[in-house]
């Protein structure tokens, strides 16, 4: 042994005698010898390729740990660089991916290679080895699902002729443990091992097609609880249980329709959708201002029976996102782009178009939570009944409902933007009309309404297709939530606020502010949003 090397081994730290590990201390030492210029050049030319890690009998035992604490860490953030979309990495990709220095990724890389946990290809590019994989199967979340299940993969493939894929739920993703292949069936993009977020795979959706029905069930208790509550704390219960009745029911519809008719229809789609939903919400204002007897709030006994057993007849829609998801000129992003937090980041804020499409969303129900709560005070405080008041409050939302078939069917010709931003403008104006002939309080009233419920209409459609067309199918389901959060979250956001201001400044102060708030979200919308090119 030189004397040189000697010298320089005593000197490192993880020589020292106290150094945990022999083995640790030896393959540090070993390391950070220094070697003559034929030995670096050699390392860094001459490496022959492994393919492979070298054949070993099955009863060998895995090599001992060769230290603890930080470095597994260290080895962990290398091995946790890969996925689906770095599957092969150089050695300056491997550090920046595992933020690590690139000497220390190099150290490290002999081991990891020795033991088989990765693997060099012909470009010399490392990737995942066998042995990594060998002992990956062994997890038994995986193993005894897969054993279990093979023989009814195949006889189902057989069967529909069609790709049968088994996956095992990770929070809010898929892992993919097992995978049945059919001539002729749609392509899929899923792979044994890996992992999508649990809204973009037909596997996931399976799992969430139980929300529509879980939905409806929260809903049934409600008219009950209405009608023979014997406390205020039963109507707050109730709310709560309609409250997410409609995140879990109506979410789910959305995304059906979505998923159904492809980028091409999508406002189409989506004025169906909210035109069912809102044309029953004025129906139902206009029979409560004539009077339902004796116990009005059974009507909802109806509503929620006929939609808990129609959701029972729903049909998955999980083939129809796998064939979008196969046709989709850009590839699935990686799981951690996919997520929720991720994404609800990116449609509030980050994501220019979505940030529009979200703050136009919120104003929108702001105004309606703002109708709802000062629009039958205002018209009463001038003289009109509860008659009069329930047919306003019935023409708006019906207007609304019936509006969104042919704008979402513009929206899909036209383009999303104009009819969001004309939509917010004519909103503002309606609320001004409501002020400025309350010298005619049913007619200040009546057009009000009409105008309300028609740009009300122009908007709902477009900003979904607009969220629809910007988000990935991947991560649709979720940008959807998120809109909806925002949007949805303005019906408080405006009744809370509107009682609060019309206490301080009166009801007109309130309307000339939310005319004013209209019309500067439909400018911010006209600045931020642009329309996507559907696909």
């Amino acid at each position: 042994m030189r004397p040189g090397r000697a010298s320089h081994r005593s000197h490192h730290p993880s020589c020292a005698r106290n150094s945990p590990s022999r083995s640790l201390r030896n393959s540090a030492c070993r390391t950070v010898a220094p070697r003559s210029k034929k030995e670096s050049h050699a390392l860094a030319h001459d490496r022959p390729t492994i393919t492979a890690p070298p054949s070993r009998p099955s009863e060998q035992q895995p090599s001992p740990p060769t230290g603890t604490g930080p470095v597994i860490g260290r080895a962990l953030q290398i091995l946790g660089a890969f996925n689906a979309d770095h599957a092969h990495l150089s050695l300056s990709d491997l550090a920046r991916r595992a933020r690590l220095p690139v000497s220390t990724v190099h150290r490290m890389l002999g081991e990891l290679l020795a033991w088989g946990a990765l693997e060099r290809d012909a470009q010399g590019r490392y990737r995942v080895g066998l042995r990594l994989w060998e002992v990956g199967s062994l997890a038994p979340r995986s193993q005894g699902i897969r054993e279990l299940a093979l023989p009814h993969l195949h006889d189902l493939s057989s069967l529909t002729r069609e790709n049968v894929q088994l996956a095992v739920r990770d929070g809010s993703e898929v892992v993919f443990v097992e995978r049945i292949g059919a001539d002729g069936a749609v392509p899929t993009l899923t792979r044994v091992g890996g992992r999508l977020a649990i809204t973009a795979t037909g596997a996931g959706l399976v799992l969430l097609r139980q929300l529509l029905l879980t939905g409806w069930l929260l809903g049934f208790p409600v008219p009950f609880m209405l009608a023979w509550a014997p406390s205020w704390t039963w109507i707050i219960a109730a709310n709560v249980l309609l409250g997410l009745n409609q995140g879990l029911a109506w979410s789910m519809t959305v995304n059906m329709k979505i998923d159904l008719v492809g980028p091409a229809r999508r406002g189409l789609a989506t004025g169906l959708n909210e035109a069912a939903g809102y044309t029953a919400v004025g129906a139902t204002a206009l029979l409560t201002g004539y009077g339902l007897h004796p116990v009005p709030e059974l009507l909802g006994v109806v509503f929620v029976a006929a939609g808990l057993a129609l959701s029972l007849t729903v049909r998955d829609t999980a083939a129809h996102v796998a064939l979008e998801l196969a046709q989709h000129p850009e590839p699935p992003p990686s799981s951690e782009k996919t997520g929720l937090a991720a994404t609800f980041i990116r449609t509030s804020w980050r994501d220019r178009s979505m940030r529009g499409a979200s703050q136009a969303g919120l104003v929108n129900n702001l105004n309606d939570g703002l109708t709802w709560g000062v629009f039958p005070q205002l018209f009463t405080d001038h003289g009109l009944g509860l008659a009069a008041v329930g047919l306003i409050k019935g023409i708006y939302p019906i207007l609304w409902g019936i509006g969104q078939i042919p704008a979402g069917r513009l929206a899909d010709r036209i383009g999303r933007k104009p009819l969001i931003v004309t939509g917010m403008l004519v909103q503002a104006a309606g609320f001004i009309l409501a002020l400025a002939l309350l010298s005619d309080p049913l007619l200040a009233g009546v057009l009000s309404a009409v105008v309300l419920g028609l740009g009300t209409a122009m908007v709902y459609p477009a900003l979904i297709a607009s969220v629809s067309d910007h988000a990935h199918p991947a991560w649709r389901a979720n940008a959807l939530g998120t809109y909806r959060f925002w949007r949805d979250i303005g019906y408080a956001a405006g009744a809370l606020p509107a009682g609060i201001l019309a206490d301080t400044l009166g009801l007109h102060a309130t309307v000339i502010a939310a005319a004013t708030l209209t019309a500067a979200s439909g400018l911010l919308a006209a600045r931020w949003i642009t329309d996507h090119t559907m696909h």
